[in-house]
Parts: structure tokens; C-alpha cells; sequence
């Protein structure tokens, strides 16, 4: 991946925002405050129009400080060729023919699903979730936070852990005392 697509691929996989959204997002809006950078999302550039101050992962905040502070923050150039080069490379994605859309494979869409991922992952609540990336509704932002077989066995693994076998030892307990 081309080292000027890490800044925006960075923001993309923590925060789940939109690419068009990233797109437009200026230097002038960002504020440094206690050695960080903080993201100013005006009211206009979100789809509730509620303004938000979002502080950056340290991660992004060590890119940001060596790029060019001025204009646009991310840099986009070939982003779609260079990302689907990518990967192809590492077998994430294949190339079906020459052209661009001829392809099948990760799509840059999906670190949306990633930084949703990402947040509730980390203990985010739901709330604070779809203000960072985005989200309106339950239902939309359902689609984008995937529930896979990791999910499924955390969740038998707390089960197992709350019930501690004391659920069996109630049964034996039951059965002995209906004799």
C-alpha cells in the first residue's frame, strides 16, 4: 500500500466513517490539544447535523504530525487501484479482468464494518459507536456491526463462566431429591 493511502486507511479502520465523509475533512479542522490531534466534525458534515469533537488515536495522531498541514488532511490519489493491488497481493481480493471494477474481493467500504467492529469490540458503548462512525439508526448501524463465530463463542465462553458448573451441580441436586 502506498504510504500516502496509510493516513486515511489508519482513520477508516478505527473510526468506521464514511470515505466520503474522510474525504472532505480539512486541516482546519483539526484542533492539537494536549499533544493530540482532535477531529472538529461540523454539524453540516454529519447525517444527524450534530457537531462533534472526536480525539484521535494515538496510532493516527504519529502519522498526522509528519504529513503537510494544510488543505485537505487525506490524500486519496489512486486509492481504489492501489488498495485493490494490495489486496490481491495478500489474497484478500481477485482480479477478474484489466479493468478497475473488474474485481472481487475486500472493498474499501468495508472498514466501515471493520471500525464498527472496532468500537464494539473495545467496549464502546452502542451510543458513542454510531456517533463516531456515523450511524442514524439501530437498524443501519446493525448491518455494519457482523456478529461472527469469534462473537458466538465469547459469548457461550461468559455463559459458561457466570454459571461456573453450578447449574449442574442444581440438577444433581434436583434429581437426588426427587428419588
Amino acid at each position: 500500500m502506498p504510504e500516502h493511502l496509510r493516513p486515511l486507511i489508519t482513520f477508516l479502520y478505527f473510526t468506521g466513517c464514511r470515505i466520503g465523509a474522510a474525504l472532505a475533512i480539512t486541516w482546519s479542522q483539526m484542533e492539537f490539544e494536549k499533544g493530540r490531534f482532535q477531529l472538529r466534525i461540523e454539524g453540516s458534515q454529519t447525517r444527524n447535523e450534530e457537531p462533534i469533537l472526536l480525539p484521535l488515536p494515538l496510532e493516527l495522531n504519529e502519522i498526522l504530525r509528519k504529513l503537510p498541514q494544510e488543505g485537505r488532511v487525506f490524500d486519496a490519489r489512486n486509492l481504489r487501484k492501489s488498495f485493490q493491488a494490495a489486496c490481491v497481493k495478500v489474497g484478500l481480493g481477485v482480479k477478474t479482468g484489466p479493468k478497475v471494477w473488474q474485481y472481487k474481493g475486500l472493498l474499501i467500504h468495508d472498514f466501515r464494518r471493520s471500525g464498527v467492529r472496532n468500537l464494539i469490540g473495545s467496549g464502546v458503548p452502542r451510543r458513542i459507536a454510531m456517533k463516531i462512525s456515523g450511524h442514524l439508526t439501530e437498524s443501519t448501524f446493525e448491518r455494519y456491526n457482523i456478529v461472527d463465530s469469534t462473537d458466538l463463542h465469547e459469548a457461550m465462553a461468559k455463559v459458561e463462566k457466570h454459571f461456573d458448573g453450578s447449574l449442574m451441580e442444581v440438577e444433581a441436586a434436583q434429581g437426588q431429591s426427587g428419588r
